[in-house]
């Protein structure tokens, strides 16, 4: 995001989508050590207070979202589940398709919104094992989970500035798999009235 908002800020964004903003801040790095030119500082650590805003705000929208589907969805988890990872892969085929660089750091945030969706399924492993075994059963998923992300999000990035449609497009591809898997999820309880 820092990225992204660097670029607004220089007025070069200007028809561009978000992987070709990632791409243009790493280039111009590498053409100046190309011509001889003394790069001082190769990593510009200036956090833009626009991107403390973007995160905060983030921040917020995530925590108001996850507020309201703890409150809604009590009987349509799974649909609110396949809600959530169908419109984060369409935000990540946005990424790519559309040239207009704050409307890819918006589509980036509904990318990352697919988070949302953990805890969803921590209410299905807490229905799905016999009180005897739920905490373990709790916990193992939460710690297999939070190693999972920790060798994705290094993986990602890493894929992110070697190619970045590709990434994107490869990730869409896996949340429309996890709809696939969230179809066989045990069917929601109906509340009888």
């Amino acid at each position: 995001m820092n990225n992204l908002f660097s670029v607004l800020e220089s007025g070069a964004g200007q028809g561009m989508n978000l992987c070709t903003i990632i791409r243009y801040s790493t280039e111009d790095q590498y053409v100046a050590a190309e011509n001889g030119t003394v790069i001082t500082e190769m990593c510009d650590d200036t956090i833009q207070e626009t991107t403390l805003l973007s995160a905060m705000t983030y921040g917020a929208l995530a925590s108001s979202s996850n507020l309201v589907l703890s409150l809604t969805c009590g009987s349509r988890k799974r649909m609110a589940m396949m809600g959530i990872l169908a419109s984060s892969a369409a935000a990540a085929i946005l990424i790519n398709l559309v040239a207009i660089p704050i409307a890819g750091g918006i589509f980036f945030f509904f990318f990352l919104l697919c988070a949302l969706t953990m805890g969803i399924l921590s209410v299905y492993f807490v229905e799905l094992y016999p009180t005897s075994l739920r905490g373990m059963a709790s916990c193992l998923s939460v710690m297999l989970g939070r190693s999972s992300a920790f060798l994705g999000v290094n993986a990602i990035g890493y894929l992110i500035s070697v190619n970045c449609e590709v990434t994107f497009y490869m990730w869409s591809l896996l949340l429309l798999s996890a709809i696939v898997i969230a179809w066989f999820l045990p069917k929601d309880a109906t509340e009888e009235k």
